[in-house]
């Protein structure tokens, strides 16, 4: 007896039919909340991605998912909702690093938090055949959050000793120092947007979704992410080399302005088509990646681990929520210092330090040349924080780190943990500057150690600021003239800590 396939279940049906849209509008519920529960999240995502050229990228990384999904939509709108607890633990895991990143102030945890957890809901969701079937679309999201600026100091230091390495093999007397590098023709300076950070996350984002749609090897796939990574450091060095030379053969004519950005986008350029062409040399041929388990019967849908995660997403919002976020005046306040500091205020740093959205600051310098800055944050507030890349210590159109340390002053008053900057100008002046976090009556110079202090204050709801104090001072060239103004340095804070302290109360 033959079976009539107009009696088929209507789940059946659903099931095995290709048009069905069914998992398209669960897609959509999938994301809007998420979306909607975290919006502030996610426009200060969208906030970095109009204002940073090297996150501009981030526009184009949703909709390139779309199109991957897309092209394999037959296999998508057949899949089942089967439930996951593994996407259930992960998507749980990726919302406690979201409050992790709201009570420590670490954006970069906040983003990876959101866009992590739209990532595992679908494998939540949908089952765990079908997140290792589109593993790469639902990790590519990750390229949707802007991190990587950690790098830009190493990344200056590279290109700028690849640089000073090529000018000694081609023969052109160089001198390095810092990031400024001086050959007879004039004097260069490595700076923040010569650091290549721009080229290598377009590289690293084009090159992960090159090796995903040209190679079915993994062993490929990681090789050609790797050389994504790679090769646009070397390139740069080379590119801001070929910068120095284009310059000095035309006497500082050319690459010397904006001119040169042009030349550096299209030095990048050139160097993607041939990487891209020699991985063309190597891609796999076109083979089927397998099908995705379909089972020939709609199953039931388990609830379960979706209820348990909008639990989590809940109670992480209301504990959000009841953390209390201060507003900071339009004009910070001017905080008053005790006289026995011998400070004479000032209207502004004479080094370029800039904490932006403070409560409260103070400039002020001494007799002795040494300068001190201050500036007072709630330990949460709607905008501005102690700790983020918009922070500036120094003016860095002006002055140039040569060198970084960490140390610790023993004072009657206990241990004074900072960081040490030394600054070189393209004048030839010198300049140290040693800062440190006021948190909890304690002076700490880790940042981690930093989040970890205001992260115990949010959980108690603590009113107690936090600031950041900086001391500096100009110096002689040479190691004679370092270690005088780090002994001045060191005298100031040995005299005053016990003021100092007492203000971060």
């Amino acid at each position: 007896m033959e079976m009539n396939p107009l009696h088929t279940s209507m789940d059946e049906q659903q099931s095995s039919n290709p048009a069905s849209l069914r998992n398209a509008y669960v897609s959509l519920l999938i994301v809007a909340p998420w979306i909607a529960l975290f919006w502030p999240t996610v426009m200060a995502t969208i906030s970095i991605w109009s204002t940073s050229d090297t996150f501009a990228h981030g526009f184009v990384i949703l909709p390139i998912i779309a199109w991957l999904f897309w092209r394999d939509r037959e296999q998508f709108l057949r899949a089942n909702l089967t439930g996951s607890y593994w996407g259930m633990i992960a998507t749980i895991g990726f919302i406690l690093l979201w409050i992790i990143g709201q009570l420590l102030e670490v954006s970069v945890f906040r983003q990876l938090g959101v866009f992590g957890a739209i990532s595992t809901s679908f494998w939540m969701v949908f089952g765990d055949s079908f997140a290792k079937y589109y593993k790469f679309p639902l990790c590519y999201l990750i390229f949707a959050v802007p991190f990587g600026n950690g790098l830009i100091p190493l990344l200056q230091q590279i290109t700028a000793e690849i640089t000073v390495f090529m000018l000694q093999i081609s023969q052109i007397p160089v001198f390095y120092e810092g990031l400024y590098i001086t050959i007879p023709s004039g004097k260069f300076e490595v700076a923040v947007a010569c650091s290549g950070i721009r080229y290598l996350i377009a590289s690293l984002a084009v090159g992960a979704l090159y090796a995903y749609l040209n190679y079915r090897y993994f062993h490929k796939q990681v090789l050609f992410i790797i050389l994504s990574f790679v090769i646009p450091i070397i390139a740069n060095g080379i590119r801001a080399y070929l910068i120095v030379i284009i310059a000095h053969m035309s006497d500082m004519k050319y690459a010397t302005g904006a001119d040169h950005l042009v030349y550096g986008w299209l030095f990048f350029g050139i160097v993607m088509l041939l990487m891209f062409y020699i991985g063309g040399l190597f891609a796999d041929k076109e083979q089927a990646q397998g099908t995705l388990s379909v089972n020939p019967v709609f199953t039931k849908f388990n609830f379960f681990p979706t209820l348990i995660v909008v639990a989590f997403a809940l109670t992480a919002l209301l504990i959000n929520r009841n953390i209390d976020a201060i507003e900071p005046p339009l004009e910070p306040e001017l905080i008053k210092l005790s006289d026995e500091l011998g400070m004479q205020p000032m209207k502004k740093s004479a080094w370029g330090i800039d904490f932006s959205n403070a409560l409260a600051m103070y400039f002020g310098s001494n007799v002795n040349n040494v300068e001190l800055y201050i500036a007072k944050f709630a330990n949460r507030q709607t905008k501005g924080e102690l700790l983020t890349s918009t922070n500036l210590f120094y003016d860095q159109q002006y002055w140039t780190l040569s060198a970084k340390r960490t140390g610790q002053e023993s004072t009657t008053d206990g241990e004074f943990s900072y960081i040490e900057l030394q600054l070189i100008s393209a004048q030839g002046q010198h300049r140290l500057i040693r800062y440190s976090y006021g948190i909890d009556g304690k002076f700490v110079a880790g940042q981690a150690q930093v989040r970890l202090l205001q992260g115990v204050l949010a959980l108690t709801n603590s009113s107690q600021p936090v600031h950041i104090i900086a001391i500096s001072m100009t110096h002689d060239s040479g190691s004679a003239g370092i270690s005088y103004g780090q002994q001045q340095l060191s005298q100031w804070l040995g005299k005053h800590s016990l003021s100092l302290v007492n203000n971060g109360k």
